[in-house]
C-alpha cells in the first residue's frame, strides 16, 4: 500500500515539474538567488545561485556576476541599444534595471 502511495506521489510531482516552463527555474525568486526577468515578468533572462555566507548570502558578488553574464549573453543575441529588465534579489520585490548593448 505504501509503495503504491509513493509511486502516485512521485508521478504527481513529475507531472507538476513537467508542466512548469523549462526556461524558468523553479527556484527563481527564492532566497539565495538573483534573477533577471523580462519586463513582462514572465521569462527568466538570467538566474544565479548565490554563495551562502555566515549570516546570509553574498548578493553583491552574485549580482555583479549575474549582470556581467546577462550582458554577455543578451547583447550577443540582440542589436545595440538600451534594454530594460526586472531584477529580483532573493524573494524581495522586483526593481527596474537597464542594460546597454554597444
Amino acid at each position: 500500500m505504501f509503495r503504491l502511495f509513493a509511486a502516485g506521489a512521485t508521478l504527481a510531482l513529475l507531472a507538476t515539474l513537467a508542466a512548469a516552463d523549462e526556461r524558468n527555474p523553479p527556484s527563481a525568486g527564492s532566497k539565495g538567488t538573483i534573477t533577471a526577468w523580462d519586463e513582462s515578468n514572465t521569462k527568466v533572462l538570467e538566474h544565479r545561485y548565490c554563495v551562502r555566507t555566515r549570516y546570509s548570502w553574498d548578493y553583491a558578488t552574485c549580482g555583479t556576476r549575474m549582470r556581467d553574464q546577462l550582458k554577455r549573453h543578451f547583447c550577443a543575441a540582440n542589436p545595440p541599444g538600451t534594454y530594460r529588465y526586472l531584477t529580483q534579489v532573493g524573494s524581495t520585490e522586483m526593481y527596474l534595471s537597464t542594460l546597454v548593448c554597444r
